[in-house]
């Protein structure tokens, strides 16, 4: 499992000598200008002593260049010392000019690379221009110091969990801004890292419903809580159909900063956070209520009091609490939860800017 701890990201930049000598890089996200030499420096992300981990160059295109009646513009990059990841990059290009030769005049490529940690984020922005202009954009993660693609869940395993509940939880709160259809984000979708956010691009209508270019929602990575529960807080149930495991309601409670409060004469535990009434949940009851809702839920068992400890489904956390999680036992289990009293809730985009807020 790679990188879970995902908090206090330090940024180290070293500049990469490829040919010559070079300055230091600029800041942090740095969008790359053409340069009269033939390849022009980027940012190398060093973690620990891996110093030689990544370097990457940018195919500088100083003029435009011409397949058939296509004018093509702009910078698509390269990996120096590794064939396959050059080769990802350029099916990208390839792609997206053969998806446009015919109905487009020009396509235009424009290059960023982020840092974050030890992951480099790689960001494409495509154009075709013509009678109907298309925008779109590719991102690549690399991880520096094994030069693997990442996907969101390597990242963090809980990472699709969180952000679909987060946007379902923002489109609940503004339904007129998006689309009724939207499924959620699985883990083939494009995203990068820019410092503290994850950031994901969603093309024109696939989100927002009025949207035009390409838009995107960010997420704070200081705000996803991680906490990992050993086997000492959690039983598998035997010859249970559903292999259910159930969790140390107040263990788990305490480490995500809600509280409980249990009544032993008719079994109901009151379960708050900051002082609000979340759920009341009842000893072998298998029902189930979020906040004030009228429907009451049931999951793969009813709650129940275990040696002195009220133990709950661990489905509970993320039906009813909203706390992601991902399962490994007999080991341990990863949970973690979008921390919106840390930073700010995700960042809906209000213009059609991919790199600017």
């Amino acid at each position: 499992m790679k990188n879970l701890k995902l908090k206090n990201l330090n940024k180290k930049l070293i500049c990469a000598c490829l040919a010559a000598t070079f300055a230091f890089a600029a800041p942090m996200t740095a969008a790359l200008h053409a340069a009269p030499a033939a390849f022009s420096a980027v940012p190398m992300i060093s973690s620990n002593d891996a110093a030689d981990a990544l370097a990457l160059q940018v195919r500088n295109r100083p003029a435009p260049q011409r397949r058939g009646d296509l004018i093509i513009a702009g910078e698509i990059p390269r990996v120096v010392g590794n064939a396959e990841l050059t080769l990802h990059f350029t099916a990208q290009f390839d792609e997206f000019v053969g998806a446009h030769r015919a109905r487009a005049l020009s396509v235009h490529f424009s290059t960023y690379v982020f840092t974050s940690d030890r992951f480099v984020s790689v960001v494409v922005n495509m154009e075709a221009r013509g009678a109907n202009s298309t925008q779109a954009v590719a991102t690549t993660v690399i991880d520096a110091e094994t030069m693997e693609i990442m996907t969101l869940t390597d990242f963090n395993p809980n990472a699709l969990q969180l952000i679909n509940n987060e946007i379902q939880r923002v489109a609940q709160n503004n339904p007129r801004n998006f689309v009724s259809v939207f499924s959620g984000v699985d883990d083939s979708h494009p995203f990068y890292l820019d410092g503290d956010m994850v950031r994901l691009p969603f093309a024109s209508g696939t989100l927002f419903a009025a949207s035009r270019g390409v838009q995107r929602m960010s997420f704070h990575i200081s705000a996803i809580q991680n906490e990992t529960i050993d086997s000492s807080m959690f039983d598998v149930l035997p010859a249970d159909r559903y292999r259910t495991v159930m969790v140390d309601l107040a263990a788990v409670l305490g480490m995500f900063g809600f509280t409980a409060e249990f009544n032993e004469e008719d079994g109901e535990v009151n379960v708050y956070r900051a002082r609000v009434h979340i759920t009341t949940i009842t000893i072998g009851e298998n029902s189930y209520f979020y906040r004030d809702a009228d429907d009451a839920r049931s999951l793969e068992h009813a709650p129940r009091l275990e040696n002195g400890v009220v133990q709950v489904p661990l489905s509970f956390f993320r039906e009813i609490l909203g706390i992601a999680t991902t399962s490994f036992p007999p080991d341990y289990i990863l949970m973690s939860r979008y921390d919106t009293s840390v930073v700010p809730g995700p960042v809906m985009p209000q213009n059609n800017s991919m790199l600017t807020e």
